[in-house]
């Protein structure tokens, strides 16, 4: 039973940690549909990666997000941000927040002008904070410099234990937990499948780091 609640309670924050965004149509998980004769490359929004994404269409049923082309689906899902209202934003300081959580989260760095890694405390803060690389650079990219193209992260990032967990984990339809790398270190949930793992604490993702494979270093892990 606390296992039970735990991994309920793992997946909540999972979902939470997720964009949503004033497009209803664009945070719906993909759907292939109820048909499986004739499958179509159509496109859908992951809001999880903040990004455009293709996948198998069955061609009936299904949900809103689904586009015919990336260019469609950018049009609907990822609007160029207002240049002024994202200069305010790109430039205020790192704020943690007021909250005792530990979240990965990212900023952008106007001194450095760079999009950098940070822990966030789950709640409070402003507006420069972001759920990725990809979705700093998206409203922040404009006012990066040239030469501080590649992503910053900290010298000690909380990497074990309940923070690590609490922003790895992710749930497909059957409700299997999956852990996962951060964004830009792992591939989308449907390029790979599952690594079975018998989690037993932070002792044993590090263990896991260390005994998977390179060839397995982006498929996500489901916990048994």
């Amino acid at each position: 039973m606390p296992f039970r609640f735990l991994a309920g309670f793992l997946l909540i924050t999972a979902i939470a940690a997720q964009e949503n965004l004033s497009n209803a149509r664009c945070n719906h998980y993909p759907d292939r549909g109820s048909c499986e004769e004739i499958f179509q490359i159509k496109w859908y929004y992951d809001r999880y990666g903040h990004r455009c994404r293709e996948f198998f269409y069955g061609g009936c049923d299904g949900n809103d997000n689904r586009f015919d082309s990336k260019e469609e689906c950018s049009r609907s899902c990822q609007p160029l941000p207002d240049q002024n209202e994202a200069s305010l934003r790109c430039s205020q300081p790192f704020d943690a927040g007021d909250g005792s959580g530990d979240f990965e989260r990212w900023y952008f760095d106007a001194h450095q002008g760079r999009c950098v890694c940070i822990s966030w405390s789950g709640s409070g803060g402003n507006s420069n904070l972001y759920y990725s690389y990809p979705h700093c650079m998206s409203i922040c990219g404009a006012f990066a410099k040239e030469n501080a193209h590649q992503r910053a992260r900290p010298r000690h990032p909380a990497e074990e234990g309940q923070a690590a967990i609490n922003r790895q984990t992710y749930a497909d339809r059957s409700g299997q937990r999956l852990l996962f790398q951060p964004y830009h270190q792992q591939n989308h949930l449907s390029e790979h499948s599952p690594i079975q793992f018998n989690y037993h604490g932070s002792r044993s993702i590090r263990h896991l780091r260390k005994q998977t494979k390179s060839s397995d270093a982006f498929r996500p892990v489901k916990f048994v």
